[in-house]
């Protein structure tokens, strides 16, 4: 669920912010129905030369991340540079899909959007302040249809998204434009909720 943008066409207008949950003078407030988050900056580079790229990770490295409760003395922010660390971020479309579920719906609030979920999340033994402690035989079950739910979504994949520019261009839609409408309302519109589009470009193994 996208908060806001960044940059010059974001809320900040390229001038830089301080973002908040709550609006303390001086913020940009950005409130989030979950717990966890995550926050995606690009620092374009003028070329590929030595200079460049240090200006542009020295520009990332303005960041600054604390607790609000910090904000008069933050902490130093601590930078990890992982580019020759490998990260295997293959979705794995077998049983272990659910327990990473559970992991979710144990550690974040349900938003009201999802909570036709909770009965049959239940019935797969997935409940809130319970350990998921599925039988054998039902982890076979749940593996077979993780699996097809995989083969479903790379297919649907594969057979491409809209064209961006025109019918013959290479560039594509980066989401279903249905998902994307929504996205940007906060899925505001209540006759609506494209939970098959929302996993189509970013569940598959072909985008991983």
């Amino acid at each position: 669920m996208p908060l806001e943008d960044a940059g010059l066409l974001g809320v900040d207008k390229g001038a830089g912010g301080k973002y908040a949950g709550r609006k303390p003078d001086g913020y940009i407030p950005l409130q989030s129905d979950t717990f966890a988050n995550y926050m995606l900056l690009r620092s374009n580079l003028k070329s590929h030369g030595d200079a460049d790229v240090q200006s542009s990770i020295a520009y990332g490295k303005r960041m600054k991340v604390y607790p609000l409760a910090q904000a008069a003395n933050p902490p130093a922010t601590v930078f990890v540079d992982v580019k020759d660390v490998d990260f295997d971020s293959t979705i794995r479309y077998d049983a272990s899909f659910f327990e990473n579920l559970d992991r979710i719906v144990q550690a974040e609030p349900w938003i009201d959007r999802d909570r036709a979920m909770i009965d049959p999340l239940k019935s797969l033994g997935i409940e809130k302040g319970k350990p998921f402690n599925p039988s054998d035989a039902t982890k076979a079950l749940l593996a077979s249809a993780a699996k097809e739910a995989g083969a479903w979504l790379e297919a649907k994949y594969d057979a491409g998204l809209p064209p961006f520019f025109s019918a013959t261009s290479r560039w594509t839609a980066p989401a279903p434009p249905d998902l994307v409408k929504e996205a940007q309302s906060g899925y505001a519109n209540l006759n609506q909720y494209p939970i098959d589009a929302a996993a189509w470009p970013t569940a598959t193994p072909s985008s991983a």
